[in-house]
């Protein structure tokens, strides 16, 4: 699968039972990445538990994901008792997060209801 040649990121939040949820759809690349780092830096400042829903999201480039460290690391500065999770990726980017072995450093998990019981826990 490769990006679209018109890459497009829509983002949508939600917070429930305490946990800040960052909802993607689309591609998640250097086309739009600081659409999404504006506006996700913005709106998790100050919350310790948050979920990146991929259920949406068809691609994501090497940006996309440095972009996804960043916001770990910005939690862990901002509330050493942060936690982030990753759920519903498609068969092509939980290949890839599972070839960088992305998942040493956040949990990813298969959908939005075990993400939000990992955090709660």
């Amino acid at each position: 699968m490769s990006p679209k040649t018109e890459s497009v990121l829509s983002i949508r939040y939600s917070e429930e039972d305490n946990i800040f949820i960052v909802f993607l759809k689309g591609n998640l690349d250097i086309f739009n990445l600081q659409k999404i780092k504006d506006s996700v830096e913005k709106n998790i400042s100050g919350k310790e538990k948050v979920i990146f829903d991929m259920s949406e999201l068809e691609y994501i480039d090497s940006a996309g994901i440095g972009f996804i460290v960043g916001t770990l690391k910005k939690l862990k500065l901002e509330n050493s008792d942060y936690s982030l999770a990753i759920c519903g990726l498609n068969e092509y980017l939980a290949g890839i997060f599972k070839l960088i072995s992305f998942s040493k450093l956040i949990p990813i998990l298969d959908n939005l209801n075990e993400a939000k019981k990992i955090l709660n826990d």
